[in-house]
């Protein structure tokens, strides 16, 4: 069954408002981490200081400070989490601490006390499972409200991973690194899952640390890298013409075929492109056979 122990990592920046609220969910864990690893990339606000406050004389957290930089969905926060997870379990190796969890939070999140209890529990009853989350409950101004997400999708904002896993397949420095790892998991044969009976709060939606626009931009740009066809491209288009705002639709469109029409660089793991080539084909013929 081997040991609950697990690593964390973290990284935030200008979280400054949420602070009190994650420290307070790790701290009154039932089951803490072994090492807690906090990033601060470049914060602009008070969010350093109140780190270092609310870090004193508690030992299993660790914190480091990278130098101001341009908030990067696409490059960076990925280059932060593969940083944090190597040095983690480095630091974990050198103290000769045994683990078979390394988990990844963001940085404005907020746990039930039992969560990682509760999520390791799930691991230990399925010795498939390779990566897991809690349902998000994400803060709409107003109340929380259930994002509508796949069962076998776990959150990227408060998932666990099991260690084997990671030692075999690492965390890509490269966009989508998260989606990148559940595919890799599935093709090596372990399960990955949401489980609607853990919750994690989120203070925001997601994607909300950007705006809706930037947000489209971003999505063309993954869709391309990921080797998505162009065919999917113009389903895409066609079914968020949809939703409100309606014009983001053509932001998406255009930045996909800006990148297609380049041949600009897409990812090279062959084995991504041809698991996300037949998703495409499946759901196109599911919705062909719903239309029928």
């Amino acid at each position: 069954m081997g040991n609950k122990n697990y690593l964390l990592v973290t990284t935030i920046k200008n979280e400054e408002k949420n602070l009190k609220g994650l420290f307070d969910s790790i701290i009154f864990q039932i089951k803490k981490p072994l090492i807690w690893l906090i990033i601060n990339d470049g914060s602009t606000d008070k969010s350093l200081e109140l780190l270092n406050n609310y870090s004193r004389s508690i030992p299993f957290i660790k914190i480091v400070s990278f130098d101001i930089n341009k908030r990067d969905l696409e490059f960076r926060y990925h280059y932060n989490i593969k940083w944090g997870i190597d040095y983690v379990m480095t630091l974990a190796n050198e103290n000769n601490f045994q683990y078979d969890y390394v988990g990844v939070l963001d940085g404005d999140i907020e746990l039930e006390e039992n969560y990682f209890f509760d999520i390791i529990n799930e691991f230990q009853k399925d010795c498939q499972l390779g990566v897991c989350s809690g349902t998000v409950k994400a803060f709409n101004g107003t109340r929380y409200v259930v994002e509508n997400r796949k069962t076998d999708s776990p959150c990227g904002a408060a998932r666990l991973i099991k260690k084997e896993l990671l030692l075999k397949v690492g965390w890509a420095h490269e966009p989508a690194a998260d989606g990148i790892l559940l595919i890799k998991a599935k093709l090596l044969g372990y399960s990955t899952k949401q489980f609607g009976h853990i919750f994690v709060y989120q203070k925001r939606l997601t994607g909300q640390g950007i705006n809706s626009f930037e947000n489209m931009i971003y999505k063309g740009k993954i869709t391309y890298y990921l080797g998505y066809t162009f065919p999917y491209a113009l389903w895409y288009f066609f079914k968020s013409s949809f939703k409100s705002p309606y014009f983001h639709s053509l932001v998406f469109i255009f930045v996909y075929s800006y990148k297609y029409f380049c041949s600009h660089p897409r990812i090279l793991d062959q084995d991504v492109i041809n698991y996300k080539k037949d998703v495409f084909k499946r759901s196109s013929i599911l919705s062909c056979k719903k239309m029928i």
